[in-house]
């Protein structure tokens, strides 16, 4: 997960893919820093407000900022407790809450010898995630004794090969996550559209990958795109954010049918 061959949980070492990517992460700091006028603009303004459709980050509590994952594998439990947090919040909109990353992090062990984004392991994820749910981060003060402890669950699933028209459908219901297999173009985008490449088998050498889908829009051109928050920073992308086009089928995890 990107563009790490890492497990549920990272690693302490990093391996030349991790290494390759933080290389890539530390050249889009400095392609940022070189455009202030640029970084002083919302990634709406920059995709252009007018041709984004959908958008739920523009809906107070649904979409948390934008984090940075650094080196380690845990992509996956950002966007799970991010898809939690859209739900709850969704439902509960007086109630707002954020929801604990390295609660899932330390829960949630890989099977032996799986990547943390296969089959195998999401299967794992989505069990502990309807039975034992995600941990609420406290929200009335340190210490306070308000949402200690409380857990939420949630029905997740992951529907293989879908196509830009399903995933609109999705998303007009709440943020999904995308699964995919990073390469260059992706791991060092400073800001332009990005094609998902065809969905390939899963191997050993895969570098699987997942972000957040939080809307949609149409370029002017005509070109239907997807709005991704990344977990890469700030600096990756266009304020950590991407517009993906896709054409081919792939797969994305969100709340259960």
């Amino acid at each position: 997960m990107g563009g790490e061959e890492g497990e549920l949980g990272g690693r302490k070492k990093q391996n030349p893919q991790a290494q390759a990517k933080e290389h890539a992460l530390k050249k889009a700091a400095q392609a940022s820093s070189s455009s202030t006028v640029t970084n002083k603009l919302s990634f709406q303004e920059i995709f252009g407000i007018d041709t984004i459709i959908k958008d739920w980050s523009s809906i107070s509590h649904i979409v948390a900022k934008v984090m940075d994952q650094g080196v380690k594998d845990i992509c996956w439990a950002i966007c799970f407790a991010r898809l939690v947090q859209a739900i709850y919040n969704m439902q509960n909109p007086h109630d707002a809450n954020q929801f604990s990353i390295d609660d899932l992090i330390g829960s949630i062990k890989p099977e032996a010898g799986e990547k943390s984004l296969a089959l195998a392991n999401l299967k794992k994820a989505f069990k502990h995630l309807s039975t034992v749910g995600v941990l609420k981060m406290p929200t009335r003060g340190h210490g306070m004794a308000g949402d200690k402890r409380k857990r939420v669950t949630e029905d997740f699933d992951m529907y293989e090969d879908v196509d830009a028209s399903a995933i609109e459908k999705k998303l007009d219901m709440f943020p999904v996550a995308l699964r995919f297999e990073t390469d260059v173009e992706f791991t060092e985008n400073t800001g332009q559209i990005y094609y998902l490449p065809k969905k390939m088998p899963v191997t050993a050498k895969s570098r699987l990958h997942c972000l957040l889908l939080i809307g949609y829009g149409v370029t002017k051109e005509g070109e239907r795109y997807f709005i991704g928050q990344n977990s890469y920073g700030e600096n990756w992308g266009c304020q950590g954010y991407i517009r993906i086009v896709i054409k081919n089928k792939c797969d994305i995890i969100c709340k259960k049918d």
